[in-house]
Formats: structure tokens, sequence, C-alpha cells
């Protein structure tokens, strides 16, 4: 099992609404995030948010496979707060993956993201130092491109 944990943030010239909206709504990450293929919505909170989805990733330049499926909690709390869970295949299913962005501010935005994963298809002797917060800055620079559009 090789375990991945990364943070990056930024500080945006948006107001913090539209950088939570963005984020919040999961369906959208295909037209900004180039990693993510494929949105689904397969069950929405009861406040008409997403609750479930299924997504596509594509990661071309990973060694392990390009295309990788799986099903994400999304939990949303306003005013700054997105978590993005990947819900385990079953109980002997020990990969983990989870971001959390966080948004604050109100004309100007400091946007963070955490993510945490852990991959056992990831070999030990493999080194990943720095691909966690990698991850994390593309994230950011992706949802800072998408705003400044």
């Amino acid at each position: 099992m090789k375990e991945l944990q990364g943070r990056a943030s930024a500080e945006l010239d948006v107001p913090a609404r539209d950088c939570y909206e963005l984020l919040a709504e999961v369906e959208r990450y295909p037209e900004w995030f180039e990693v993510v293929s494929v949105v689904e919505i397969l069950e929405a909170e009861r406040n008409g948010t997403p609750g479930l989805a299924r997504a596509e990733l594509h990661v071309p330049q990973s060694p392990f496979g390009t295309h990788f499926e799986l099903f994400v909690a999304v939990r949303t709390e306003r005013p700054g707060t997105i978590t993005l869970t990947r819900v385990p295949d079953g109980v002997a299913d020990e990969d983990r993956l989870e971001l959390i962005w966080r948004v604050a501010g109100r004309r100007s935005t400091r946007l963070e993201l955490e993510f945490d994963a852990a991959a056992s298809f990831v070999p030990g002797f493999i080194p990943v130092g720095g691909a966690g917060d990698a991850i994390a800055r593309a994230a950011i620079e992706a949802a800072r491109a998408a705003l400044g559009r």
C-alpha cells in the first residue's frame, strides 16, 4: 500500500461564492480538470447537492494504467468545504482517496486543497515523494484557470 498526501493553496481574485459553486458542482469537473473525464451523479442530497457520483479519471502519465473508475461520496458544507471521498469496492478494499477543498474569503478567495490517498496497486519500492503535492497543485491551478475564464 503506497501512501500519498499533499496540500496546495492559492489566493484568487474571485469571490469565494463563485469558487465554492465551481467546486461543489462535481458534474462540471470534466469541463475544467483534465484528469476527470466523466462524472455522473447517482444520488443527490435532500438539498439538491450531489451525494454520490461515479467518476472516470484519465491519468496518461500513470505506469499502472491510465483509466480509473471510482465512486465518490460528495459532502458540501457551506460556506466553504467540499469533501470528495472514494467509496470502497467492499470490506477488503483498503485503497482510499480523499480531496478536501476549503474556500474562504469574500472579494478575494483563499483556496486550499488537501489530498490523501493510499493505493494498493502501486508497489512499495516506487518513489512517490512530492506526488501528492503535485496533484494538489495541479487541481488548484485547474480551478484557478476555470475561474479566470
